[in-house]
């Protein structure tokens, strides 16, 4: 596989587009479900960090200013706990587990 080489003009107008954090469903629903089976609270916010710690270093590595990387993983998060809100009224049982913890 080849190199792609860029003069200075399009170096200078180039920009990483990513895609959106808080649109990744498919780890939106992974975090989801291990948040959930997670055996306590201590153990969910423990994994919680490490997820976060995780996007923190994958948006840095890309030259994402903090406040943009803050805001990208805080709507990720949000996406989560949206996740698990839409799960437990789908499913009144799971409410009272995680309740139990």
């Amino acid at each position: 596989m080849g190199s792609v080489r860029l003069n200075e003009n399009e170096a200078a107008s180039a920009a990483i587009r990513l895609f959106p954090m808080e649109r990744r469903q498919g780890r939106i629903e992974a975090v989801a479900t291990a948040l959930q089976r997670a055996s306590n609270d201590r153990v969910a916010d423990r994994y919680a960090g490490i997820v976060a710690q995780t996007m923190f270093a994958e948006l840095e590595l890309l030259g994402l200013p903090e406040l943009a990387q803050d805001e990208a993983v805080g709507a990720f998060f949000n996406e989560v706990d949206q996740a698990i809100e839409a799960r437990r009224d789908a499913e009144p049982w799971m409410a009272e587990i995680i309740s139990l913890r």
